[in-house]
């Protein structure tokens, strides 16, 4: 496994786990005890997830493909959650759901330039 896949994997289970503490976190009074649960928010973890996940198999076959569908779960988590992490500063899922899609964004534009062939 090369370190691009290894880090859209690992970055697909966070978004899985993130979006399902939305939805548990408050019940166990892990992530804002006492809150209000979030079905949503698991449901869209792991629809991301999935679709990071899909991408990843497609680019098994269609590289090209495969990689901008994987590209598509952080740039819609982005639109979701860049307003509240710089505007409002919440750090707690949005801040740090930006930054991880900031992150897998970063990878996939290294991973695409060092695949390029020098000629």
């Amino acid at each position: 496994m090369n370190w691009l896949k290894a880090t859209l994997i690992g970055y697909a289970v966070l978004t899985a786990v993130i979006g399902t503490l939305g939805y548990v976190g408050p019940m166990i009074g892990l992530a804002n005890p006492g809150g209000k649960t979030s079905p949503i928010s698991m449901i869209a973890g792991v629809v991301l997830a999935g679709v990071v996940f899909g991408g990843l198999k497609l680019a098994e076959t269609k590289p090209t493909v495969g990689y901008i569908i994987v590209a598509l779960a952080p740039l819609a988590a982005l639109g979701q959650f860049a307003k509240k992490a710089f505007s409002e500063q919440i750090i707690w899922p949005a801040g740090v759901m930006t930054a991880l899609s900031i992150a897998a964004l970063l990878a996939l534009g290294v991973g695409h330039f060092l695949d390029r062939k020098t000629v």
